[in-house]
């Protein structure tokens, strides 16, 4: 288990208020909370920080969308429809200018007015770092399945949506000073939050979780939360624009470690395998199947026959990538 996860499951979540209210709290994507008879609440947060989670000099409109991306994509994978959000904004004196913050709310418009959430609240504080705290609530049917982290079965189909190391490829070429493709680029600065998706999947899925910090390391935390399961992956099946293909030729994982995917990763019995397609139709959004849940650790990525070499770090830490951002090229 990561120091990140440590932290949260040994000193956090222990200390942690309990109530018969919550009917999931800590340890998801995000909290399920009551709400009425049709509808369960869903609560999700996420903080980014400059220079950990987004380079200092990206533009405002894109640290603007991304900021509310990267939380909409958690209220995905629980299926659930947003309505809400809080915004507070750490901002260094250079940046408290009206340009900067004028910049970044655009970007935040821009993607809120496609998806209907409504920001109704926040903080400004003055910090030496510029940080952004996002809180995001939706709703989800009370009667439908739950897609939780902690649901996946053996012998389930594992599926990806979009394709994986396209952020993780536009951030190695960024920082090289390098051009960087259209395609690659708006996956680094401006993904797009697959919950057209995360909703038609609702009565099909078993588990489901974002992929933020890299496929693998996501999918570790999702097979240990559904009792140290294990996963076989097809490295060709993985899906990959063609430059991050030939990217990984030499060092296969890189995509699958890089993160900033905020692509779906979900779980679904064999049998479901036709309302999967159906619901990628649907939503028009490409969904891909890589692999199958197995009944033990570890997760094995099979390229030509052969099981490739996994790193022992399998995505971003907070507490041990000591780079600037999800990459660990």
């Amino acid at each position: 288990m990561s120091p990140e996860f440590l932290l949260i499951t040994h000193q956090i979540a222990p200390q942690a208020g309990q109530s018969e209210q919550v009917i999931l709290g800590i340890g998801d994507d995000a909290a399920l909370l009551p709400h009425n008879d049709q509808y369960e609440q869903v609560v999700a947060m996420d903080t980014l920080v400059a220079g950990r989670h987004f380079l200092h000099e990206q533009a405002a409109f894109d640290v603007g969308w991304k900021s509310l991306a990267v939380n909409l994509s958690d209220l995905a994978s629980m299926g659930s429809v947003p309505q809400f959000a809080l915004l507070s904004l750490s901002l260094p004196p250079d940046l408290e200018r009206k340009a900067w913050v004028t910049g970044f709310m655009q970007g935040w418009q821009a993607l809120a007015d496609t998806t209907g959430i409504v920001l109704v609240g926040g903080d400004t504080t003055s910090s030496p770092v510029l940080s952004i705290t996002v809180t995001v609530i939706g709703k989800r049917p009370a009667a439908s399945r739950r897609m939780l982290r902690q649901s996946a079965c053996m012998g389930d189909d594992l599926w990806v949506s979009g394709s994986i190391g396209s952020a993780g490829l536009a951030l190695t070429l960024q920082t090289a000073g390098q051009h960087i493709p259209d395609s690659l680029a708006q996956a680094l600065h401006r993904p797009i939050p697959r919950l057209a998706l995360g909703q038609a999947l609702l009565p099909w899925v078993n588990a489901a979780m974002d992929i933020s910090d890299g496929l693998l390391a996501d999918l570790s935390h999702l097979l240990r939360a559904s009792g140290d399961l294990g996963a076989t992956l097809d490295w060709h099946s993985i899906p990959m624009q063609a430059d991050v293909r030939d990217w990984a030729e030499k060092v296969p994982y890189l995509p699958l470690t890089s993160g900033d995917d905020y692509e779906l990763l979900f779980t679904a019995p064999v049998c479901m395998r036709d309302q999967i397609q159906t619901c990628a139709v649907a939503s028009n959004t490409p969904v891909t199947r890589i692999g199958q849940i197995t009944a033990q650790q570890p997760i094995q990525v099979m390229k030509d026959a052969e099981a490739i070499p996994l790193p022992s770090q399998l995505g971003f830490d907070h507490f041990t990538s000591h780079k600037h951002h999800k990459i660990l090229a």
